[in-house]
């Protein structure tokens, strides 16, 4: 016990957040079934965003960003955010990051979604030029697909693909870190 208190304090000190990843079959139920709009399975704090397929995701009012993850709903859209941290103009996973795409590997696993093949897409902020956020976007995007594979998952199902800022999450706020993510989406 007293090694983990150690473990836990020294990660507060270092300012690094300890929290629980999304759960494995949360993100199985979401990708299996698209997140229909009847889903009565709403995601913990820390789990993924629902989001949209092949389009930009809707502006998310303060409000609705505000609110509890127990009271979002899931939308009929088949992409989902998975909440992967990248520091500023960095392709690199932090560590909680990687805890949350280790819980995405655990479900692409699951046999529940054998065989489906997976688009994962890099979006950036507007900071700096279009053709350097494509590339930086590319980078995140293979970044993730190539972490999944480490962990098992055929590359084979996996497809990367980078959209710079040209789908921002928050229009309204192009600098936002918000709009700093990677999508997964169903392929079929």
């Amino acid at each position: 016990m007293r090694f983990s208190l150690i473990t836990a304090a020294a990660l507060l000190f270092a300012g690094q957040a300890i929290a629980a990843p999304t759960p494995v079959g949360d993100i199985v139920n979401a990708l299996k079934d698209g997140g229909s709009e009847d889903s009565k399975s709403v995601p913990g704090e820390r789990g993924f965003d629902f989001l949209g397929s092949g389009k930009a995701a809707a502006p998310v009012t303060r409000a609705q960003t505000a609110a509890p993850a127990t009271q979002r709903r899931a939308t009929a859209r088949r992409a989902i955010d998975m909440r992967l941290e990248f520091a500023l103009g960095s392709a690199e996973l932090s560590d909680a990051a990687r805890a949350e795409a280790q819980q995405f590997a655990a479900a692409l696993k699951n046999p529940q979604l054998a065989g489906r093949r997976f688009t994962v897409e890099g979006h950036t902020d507007a900071i700096g030029d279009r053709a350097y956020n494509a590339e930086l976007s590319r980078r995140r995007a293979q970044a993730v697909v190539d972490f999944l594979i480490s962990e098992g998952v055929e590359a084979v199902r996996l497809q990367p693909a980078g959209y710079g800022y040209d789908r921002l999450r928050f229009p309204a706020r192009p600098r936002d870190g918000g709009n700093r993510r990677v999508e997964i989406s169903r392929r079929g």
